[in-house]
């Protein structure tokens, strides 16, 4: 199912999604984070998840089981998109990060070259390149 079809559901089911914080909205799981102290994604996942085994071995002649299980598993869905989506970001932030020290190591290589350069270069000839400016 695309995020678009999942998103949909979970606001025209107006889904809640248990937390030690209360309830939340599907829009407010945006805002946690993927683990730690507090309302995270992971607690939340493992909850649902939990249900969903439970639901799975629970038999109930007057309870529609169907339409639970289809409604966890539809809540699961929009918690595990969040969570994978949050993941790539952050990977591709490290990534990011990453290259841009290594790219600043190369800088500050480069100008300490530059300057080895300069240091080897004659008064005149560093006054040609002034003049130049």
């Amino acid at each position: 199912m695309d995020a678009s079809t999942l998103f949909l559901i979970a606001a025209r089911g107006k889904f809640r999604f248990p937390s030690n914080a209360g309830q939340l909205s599907a829009e407010d799981l945006w805002d946690l984070p993927l683990s730690g102290r507090g309302a995270n994604l992971d607690d939340i996942a493992r909850t649902l998840h939990k249900g969903l085994k439970d639901a799975d071995g629970d038999i109930s002649f007057v309870k529609p089981a169907v339409k639970t299980t289809v409604e966890l598993q539809a809540k699961f869905d929009v918690v595990k998109f969040v969570i994978d989506t949050k993941m790539a970001e952050r990977d591709a932030r490290d990534v990011a990060e990453a290259k841009s020290a290594t790219k600043q190591k190369l800088l500050a290589k480069l100008a300490e070259k530059q300057d080895k350069d300069l240091d080897s270069k004659s008064a005149e000839e560093i006054q040609a390149m002034i003049d130049a400016l």
